[in-house]
């Protein structure tokens, strides 16, 4: 993977292995803590795979690998979109691969193989690394068309922990304005990702306490050269409004990252993270107005 660490450490996990490991986690848009948690594992144990190590095709529980996030950069520059570049080869992957082995007049059964990647390669250019401006546009252009259909514009509203009363709150405040809203609690994490897709909702805004930090994040997808322009513009917007308030001495950031429930959800999502001298119950209805006044503003900029 080209991080190297000093052979007196093998075995050991000492300063060099921990320095090497946030260097990962923050290539990968990962949580920078030098921790090697479940996700960190899970996006050490995808960046093995390369691009023709195995065959690729939709089953569950679905393939992931870094092979996946480049049969999806390569078939996106190629204009046979997959949706969000996650690394997960999902069913806009499957159709994105059908529709180009349709184009080649190779045989369609949805299988990355050698004779689709003998294809790939011939049809692509050198430097597929980076997904192409009008790729990164796309999920923009159809968010903002879901937009004008209001009130079929559809919002899950989740609490991933500490935070179920900001979460009615603003299921409130956002249903009184005649926004379609469900509210996702009472699961983990992935039966909130499977219930939120099912759901095919157009945007998720989740809440998260977070005791350790002493401000507040508002994250957006961002990981493989993609990251969502939906989301990070009404992330900073959010940030915005919250750090008006002055409810803490440290600033807030809007940050882009690939935690899983910002992953794994089709459609645009953030993850509002709220530390220890913000959410109290006094500032519910504050960081509620602060949030639902950024989702109306970006909404209604058509």
């Amino acid at each position: 993977m080209g991080y190297k660490i000093n052979g007196g450490e093998i075995g050991i996990f000492g300063d060099e292995t921990y320095l090497v490991l946030t260097q990962f986690q923050a290539d990968r848009n990962l949580k920078i803590d030098g921790k090697c948690t479940a996700d960190t594992w899970r996006h050490l144990t995808e960046a093995t795979w390369k691009l023709g190590d195995r065959l690729l095709y939709l089953r569950k529980p679905m393939l992931r690998g870094d092979d996946v996030a480049k049969l999806q950069i390569t078939l996106s520059n190629l204009g046979f979109s997959s949706g969000k570049i996650d690394g997960i080869f999902g069913p806009q992957t499957l159709e994105a691969v059908v529709d180009f082995q349709q184009n080649q007049h190779i045989n369609n059964d949805g299988i990355v193989g050698p004779n689709t990647l003998r294809a790939l390669n011939r049809v692509s250019r050198p430097d597929t690394s980076q997904v192409t401006c009008i790729d990164n546009l796309k999920e923009f252009i159809e968010f903002k068309s879901k937009i004008r259909s209001i009130p079929n514009f559809k919002i899950g509203i989740g609490d991933m922990g500490g935070s179920d009363v900001l979460v009615h709150l603003l299921n409130k405040k956002l249903g009184a304005f005649n926004l379609n809203t469900d509210v996702l609690m009472g699961l983990n994490e992935r039966g909130i990702v499977t219930q939120a897709n099912n759901s095919n909702y157009d945007l998720c805004i989740f809440f998260q306490y977070d005791e350790l930090i002493y401000s507040f994040n508002v994250y957006h997808y961002k990981g493989f050269s993609y990251e969502s322009m939906p989301g990070l513009g009404l992330g900073n917007l959010i940030a915005e409004k919250l750090s008006a308030l002055n409810l803490c001495t440290e600033s807030g950031n809007s940050l882009g990252c690939s935690f899983p429930i910002l992953r794994e959800t089709r459609m645009p999502t953030l993850l509002i993270e709220l530390g220890t001298p913000i959410i109290k119950p006094a500032n519910s209805y504050l960081i509620v107005d602060s949030v639902f006044s950024a989702i109306a503003e970006y909404i209604s900029a058509k």
